[in-house]
């Protein structure tokens, strides 16, 4: 019932025709070292995702624990990284070390792929401490500019409360 569910919800992003240009980013998607050590079902995954941020500008990746969240939200990341997108991630500060061996120059399995974005924690999300960063990047200034982004939430469930700080700061 629960896969019923979803394939009503989401048919015609499972199933619709692709454009030449969404098929032009995909095959500089399919050559990059992320996208190619994924499962065929972490793939479809991913192309999932991609359709759903172009367009409802946003999605969900939940899956359980050890299929490959980090690595499929890596994919989405190169992909937006290669239309010349900057990407912000919001982690918890326990998590901080799991993304940065990602970015280039860290030695990771994908360092061919030159990952480039920007850490901040859900604690950041205050004006006083978002800017406060050694990285240079004023995020209130880039939250406002025209530079395309894209925003990659970990542990999103941690920023549910409607009534706390850091989800009006998103809002």
């Amino acid at each position: 019932i629960y896969y019923k569910i979803l394939f009503e919800l989401f048919r015609n992003v499972i199933t619709e025709g692709d454009d030449p240009q969404f098929l032009k980013d995909l095959g500089r998607l399919e050559n990059s070292k992320v996208y190619r050590s994924l499962f065929e079902f972490q793939q479809k995954g991913v192309l999932s995702l991609i359709k759903m941020l172009n367009k409802y500008n946003g999605a969900i990746l939940a899956d359980a624990v050890g299929l490959g969240k980090t690595w499929s939200a890596l994919a989405v990341i190169k992909h937006f990284q290669n239309k010349g997108y900057k990407t912000v991630l919001l982690v918890p500060k326990k998590l901080e070390q799991n993304w940065r061996a990602y970015q280039y120059h860290q030695g990771s399995q994908f360092e061919e792929d030159h990952f480039d974005y920007v850490i901040r924690f859900h604690t950041d999300l205050q004006d006083e401490r978002i800017d406060n960063k050694a990285d240079g990047l004023k995020l209130k200034s880039f939250f406002q500019s025209n530079e395309k982004k894209l925003f990659v939430i970990d542990e999103s469930h941690n920023l549910r409360n409607s009534k706390s700080g850091r989800f009006k700061y998103l809002v």
